[in-house]
């Protein structure tokens, strides 16, 4: 069981403000605590449709649920607790795909979470996962984004080793173009309707 949080004169503020509320204070201050502390307490004051409790942060999401557990309905349509991606996936991106193109798209945060996403080409060594690549908006991949201590290895590539990868990526991106999977380290640039794999 959690132990009972005593909440600053400032924080209790937060909690009971009865308008919108911009907070800005140093990491550590208790920002997501009183939040979270805000979206329990406003639905047995002010009834509402719904909320959205958004963070760019995992960790203040998972705070939020884990304060959540002795009322689950909370967590529940017509609210939402999760990240802004998560928000932006769920109620604009996933809809308009689906829309267009007639599937129910599935999100992933990285090209890492998806299978067969491990990039090889003939006669050339390396092997390049997709999260190594950015992709421009007529599909084609630059091999641009691989880790620090993998670049040696790349730059070591020849003019036509590097072409040979890139071109592989790209099929594999336009592979995927009518399938239903998404993710965010793909998509840099991209448009919405540009995004599927």
């Amino acid at each position: 069981m959690r132990e009972a949080i005593t909440f600053t004169d400032a924080q209790r503020a937060l909690i009971e403000a009865t308008s919108s509320t911009y907070v800005s204070a140093c990491p550590g201050a208790g920002k997501t605590q009183a939040i979270v502390q805000r979206f329990v307490e406003r639905p047995a004051i002010v009834p509402r449709l719904g909320i959205a409790l958004l963070s760019f942060a995992n960790a203040a999401v998972d705070e939020a649920i884990s304060r959540c557990a002795g009322k689950p309905e909370l967590l529940h349509s017509p609210n939402f607790v999760g990240t802004i991606d998560a928000f932006i996936n769920r109620f604009i991106v996933g809809p308009v795909f689906l829309q267009r193109r007639g599937i129910r798209p599935q999100f992933s945060s990285s090209w890492a979470h998806v299978t067969n996403t491990l990039v090889s080409a003939k006669g050339v060594r390396l092997q390049a996962p997709l999260d190594w690549f950015t992709f421009t908006i007529d599909g084609s991949a630059v091999l641009d984004r691989a880790p620090w201590d993998k670049k040696a290895i790349v730059e070591k590539l020849t003019p036509p080793h590097r072409e040979k990868l890139e071109d592989r990526a790209g099929q594999r991106w336009a592979s995927w173009g009518s399938g239903s999977r998404l993710t965010k380290s793909g998509a840099k640039g991209q448009s919405p309707s540009d995004l599927a794999l």
